[in-house]
């Protein structure tokens, strides 16, 4: 059976700070200099690099309680790498519901 609801290209962050001015460490990035994106949903994006880097996006997601990613669905190529640290996260992966608790990990290809 074919899902019929759209695929949609993720959406591109637009980071508050302007790469050229950054001003900080080169490689290090304090936890109230991370930038930060607000999703639809009740979810945050926290940049963990103090610039974008070119083959990798490392970045904290932060659900809050009840908050869904966008309900649209999302690909693009990558890997996806979830560590759920408070809490239970419920994750659909293709057609699977997977329950992972506090202190479990879950891996995917992010063109599930």
């Amino acid at each position: 059976m074919r899902d019929e609801r759209a695929v949609h290209e993720p959406p591109e962050p637009t980071w508050p700070d302007a790469e050229a001015g950054w001003q900080g460490s080169r490689y290090l990035l304090k936890h109230s200099e991370r930038p930060t994106v607000d999703i639809r949903g009740g979810v945050r994006w926290e940049r963990l690099t103090p610039v974008t880097l070119n083959d990798l996006e490392f970045m904290e997601l932060v659900y809050q309680p009840g908050a869904e990613y966008d309900s649209q669905l999302y690909r693009r190529p990558g890997i996806e790498c979830v560590l759920v640290t408070e809490n239970r996260l419920d994750i659909t992966v293709g057609f699977d519901v997977n329950h992972v608790l506090a202190g479990g990990s879950i891996a995917f290809p992010s063109s599930v």
